[in-house]
Formats: C-alpha cells, sequence, structure tokens
C-alpha cells in the first residue's frame, strides 16, 4: 500500500518533547515535578521546565482527542499559560542573571518552534491512523499529494514471458468498497498485449502513449494533456513509445463496454457550463465528460473555471482531480487545515468532505467521481 508523501521521522517528535520536558524539569527545577506548584520556585526555576511540561502534554492530548478544533483550541489555551508564566517570570525576578533571562528566552522559543514542528506530524499522524497514504471515503478529510513528492512506488506484476523493465504504480485513493481507485503509474519504453478487466481512463502526465486496437487498423496515440479512455473489455496493444508517467482512474465494473478512445488535450470539446450555487457571482465553470460507466456510478472529464470562492460539499460522491492549471487553496472544514494545491498535485475529496474552494487563478482540471451508493 502506498505511503503518504512526507512518511513520519525516525524519532516521533511528540517523545522529543515530552523527554525534553522531564530533562528540562530535572535540571531547572530542584525539587522535581512537585515544585511546579510552588509559586516561589516556579518563579525562580521552574519557568522554562512549566512550558516544556504543558507542551508534552499538549501533544499527548492532540493525539488522543478525536476532535480536531477542540483538541487544538485547548493546546493554545495551555500553551498559552506556560508562555504567560515565562513572560511573568522574566518581570518578576528581582535579581535575573544571564543564565535566568536565557533559559526564560529558551523556553519560548523550544515551545513555539516545538508547535510548528509537531503540528505537521499530528496531521500525518490522524491521516495514518485513518488509513495510511490512502485516503478512504468513510474517512471524509481533504488531502493533497504535491507534485515532486517522495512517493511509495509498488511494481505492478508483468504478464508472464515479459522481461520488460516493470512499471511502477502509486495509489493515492481508494474508494470504501474498493471498487475505485486513482493514482499515478510510469513505465519506461516497451509494448505489449493488454486486456481491461474494468473501467480505466487516465491522463497523460509525461511521454507518448499509444493505443492499439486488436485488429491493428486503429492507433490511438497520447500525448501530454491528452486522456486515454480504455473500458472493461477493451483489448489491443498498449505501447510507451518513450518513457510514459500517467494519472489514472480505474473503477471495477461488471459490464463490459470495449472500444478504446483518446481525447486529445487540442481538440475542439464540447463543454457544458455548471450550474452555480445560489449567490455564486462569480462566471460559471465549465465541464466536458470524457467517460462515464454503464450505471453511471464513475465518470470522467476536464473542468475549468476562472478564480472564485465558494463551498465544497461533497454529500453524494469521492472526487478526486489531478490539476492541470492554476493555484488553489482548499480549507478543510472538518480540520481547519489550508491546503495549497497546483498544476502536478492531486487533489483527494472523499465522500462526505466540507470544505471550502478558493482559486486563485484560472484553474484546470482532469476529474474522475465516483459514487458509491
Amino acid at each position: 500500500m502506498a505511503k503518504e508523501p512526507g512518511s513520519d521521522p525516525l524519532v516521533p517528535l511528540p517523545a522529543i518533547a515530552l523527554v525534553g520536558s522531564l530533562i528540562a524539569i530535572w535540571f531547572l527545577s530542584p525539587n522535581g515535578v512537585v515544585s511546579l506548584f510552588s509559586r516561589n520556585d516556579i518563579r525562580d526555576h521552574g519557568g522554562a521546565a512549566f512550558v516544556l511540561t504543558w507542551l508534552g502534554l499538549m501533544v499527548l492530548w492532540s493525539i488522543a482527542a478525536d476532535r480536531p478544533r477542540q483538541e487544538w483550541l485547548v493546546a493554545l489555551t495551555v500553551l498559552g499559560l506556560g508562555v504567560g508564566l515565562e513572560i511573568v517570570q522574566i518581570f518578576t525576578r528581582t535579581d535575573p542573571s544571564a543564565s535566568d533571562v536565557l533559559i526564560d528566552g529558551l523556553g519560548i522559543a523550544t515551545a513555539w518552534s516545538s508547535w510548528r514542528w509537531v503540528r505537521p506530524w499530528l496531521d500525518r499522524r490522524r491521516a495514518k491512523s485513518k488509513g495510511e497514504g490512502l485516503m478512504t471515503s468513510n474517512r471524509p478529510q481533504v488531502s493533497v499529494i504535491k507534485k515532486g513528492s517522495q512517493l511509495a512506488w509498488e511494481e505492478v506484476p508483468r504478464p508472464e514471458g515479459d522481461e520488460t523493465p516493470p512499471g511502477e504504480a502509486f495509489e493515492a485513493f481508494a474508494s470504501t468498497d474498493g471498487r475505485a481507485t486513482a493514482g499515478l503509474w510510469r513505465r519506461p519504453i516497451r509494448e505489449g498485449e493488454m486486456t481491461r478487466p474494468f473501467d480505466e481512463v487516465s491522463i497523460v502526465i509525461d511521454g507518448i502513449a499509444e493505443v492499439v486496437e486488436p485488429d491493428a487498423a486503429t492507433t490511438h496515440r497520447g500525448q501530454p494533456g491528452d486522456t486515454l479512455v480504455t473500458p472493461r473489455g477493451s483489448g489491443g496493444t498498449w505501447r510507451c513509445v518513450t518513457d510514459v508517467r500517467k494519472f489514472w482512474a480505474i473503477c471495477e465494473t461488471d459490464t463490459e463496454n470495449p472500444g478504446s478512445s483518446v481525447v486529445r488535450d487540442d481538440a475542439d470539446l464540447v463543454w457544458t457550463e455548471v450550474p452555480r450555487p445560489e449567490g455564486d457571482s462569480a462566471p460559471p465553470g465549465e465541464e466536458t465528460v470524457s467517460f462515464h460507466s454503464a450505471d453511471g456510478r464513475f465518470v470522467t472529464g476536464l473542468w475549468r473555471r476562472g478564480p472564485e470562492e465558494g463551498p465544497m460539499d461533497l454529500d453524494e460522491y469521492d472526487e478526486i482531480a489531478y490539476i492541470l492549471e492554476g493555484d488553489i487553496t482548499v480549507t478543510d472544514q472538518e480540520t481547519g487545515v489550508a491546503h495549497e494545491v497546483g498544476p502536478g498535485d492531486i487533489l483527494v475529496t472523499p465522500l462526505g468532505t466540507h470544505a471550502t474552494w478558493r482559486s486563485h487563478s484560472p484553474v484546470k482540471k482532469f476529474w474522475m467521481i465516483y459514487k458509491s451508493q
């Protein structure tokens, strides 16, 4: 299973913060933990230890809590108390030494920098508990796979007798029922037989790929920006004319609908205006559908719209998008996390997502929608 970009550090930062708290208490507070509750000892020795101690408690609380907004509110409150105590300590000492001031400054700096370091780690930790590197639709949480991230590529099994270098795939998303998946695929130059046991639609990112029909009379050639459509039952030959990288969307289906095709990036496509929510005064978006399954539950296409801001409420389907153009900020209303998304990024918004979409420039994306019910 593919792992989410930005893997956890070898030594978890919460553990570092907690150990740092204990060390600070041991060296800075002569009477140990109990002295933290003594007013005089706090003023004279325990300020930095107090901040670090609350930092450790903050991290533990953040891991254990189930409600992101509440946990961060509590964390900020206790951290604020600790830093406030530090400030009081600095201005109420009668005869502070240089070492006292240095310790106080280090306490505040450590608390602030650790907060900034720990938060991304906690985001990854929470994502891991809900499905490592694989955003599933039973846990609605916005995620972004950034272009250039270190991905956990997995080798794709080769057909018997295929001695060419194997392809590799990274799975970015799987629906709750496991029928719909999406991700990245890459392979060097090769040619081989193709028989599709599922519906697959992919957009070529790099290189040139060809699908040759079984009768060899028709060749569908895909270049960067083109969409290759190979529904269940499609056969023939798959050819990587050059090294190829693509974003793919797959849906397991029971209905065969053979017949490959290509949607060219420079083609004169038929764009349809997308209805705007009430109160949305920005110019409407447009979309063109490249494929929809026989049951209508799996649909792919292209979408474009100018700068705008509005809600993203996915109450009926999962949506995965590969961003072709534009810069967007997507803020998850559940976690409060703002995701910056740009060309080459994969945006995962599972069923049940509630977020705010804000595009800073005209956007064009390849999208996949899957209705699990």
